[in-house]
């Protein structure tokens, strides 16, 4: 992701992008708790660059106090359609 230190390692109160079997999914720590859900999408290029969007606005978010702790702003809407 775009806040990787010399170490590979996430600067402190970012969220980062990981693939967890073959899906990709985005943790965080905020306010001493760990969080972590999947975005539901298979880990491809275009979806790791939807993916990083995603924690960019939480980070986003976090810094401006506006971070939605059920996470529902940030997973990805599917719709159905009618026939």
């Amino acid at each position: 992701m775009y806040t990787k230190t010399l170490k590979g390692k996430n600067t402190k109160g970012t969220p980062s992008l990981e693939t967890y079997q073959g899906r990709l999914r985005i943790r965080l720590r905020i306010n001493g708790q760990q969080k972590a859900f999947s975005l539901g999408l298979a880990d491809t290029l275009e979806n790791r660059l939807r993916g990083e969007a995603i924690a960019r606005q939480i980070h986003l978010d976090i810094l401006s106090n506006n971070f939605d702790g059920t996470l529902g702003k940030y997973k990805p809407h599917t719709y159905l359609a009618l026939v």
